[in-house]
């Protein structure tokens, strides 16, 4: 259903029906969600409406996009009645009139649950079945192949070097 979402301006009661595919808000003429609030970046974020779910990306505002307090970094599905912050602009998720609820998203996860994957994922071995796996050169768009980060080893090396350095100095004293 087009439409399916509105955004609620809570300062000025103004309801903005968000359309299906990808919506940019933010200061520019060209935003399908237009903002004259001096708070919002030109082109500050992004609304997608897909079958029956909304989400927001932040386009790299200067002042942040945040969903019930928390910055958005990367894109968030949006629920009914979460609030949202376009740097100063305090909107509102609602469902259209006549829209069918959406079905219930996956519950955000807890701090402890982001902690747990990430540390389950830290500790499997660097394999090409692993997403954490080391990144393979690839070519670039100028046809040049890119230059892997060779950085870490080096690290690790110099490190190496300054413990063995620290060792010497203490048996030597």
């Amino acid at each position: 259903m087009d439409g399916a979402y509105l955004l609620r301006d809570v300062a000025s009661g103004q309801a903005y029906a968000v359309p299906m595919g990808r919506t940019i808000a933010g200061r520019s003429e060209e935003a399908g969600l237009l903002f004259d609030h001096e708070s919002l970046s030109r082109n500050h974020a992004a609304f997608i409406q897909e079958q029956n779910a909304l989400w927001v990306e932040d386009l790299q505002s200067s002042n942040g996009t945040f969903v019930e307090g928390t910055q958005v970094h990367g894109i968030l599905r949006l629920r009914p009645g979460d609030t949202i912050h376009l740097g100063a602009v305090l909107l509102k998720v609602e469902l259209a009139a006549g829209a069918a609820p959406p079905a219930a998203p996956p519950a955000r996860p807890s701090a402890g649950d982001v902690l747990r994957a990430t540390q389950k994922l830290a500790s499997r071995p660097l394999t090409a079945g692993n997403p954490l796996r080391a990144p393979t050169a690839s070519p670039s768009s100028s046809g040049q192949p890119a230059k892997r980060k060779t950085w870490l080893p080096w690290a690790l090396l110099g490190l190496l070097g300054l413990a063995i350095g620290l060792a010497l100095l203490a048996v030597l004293r």
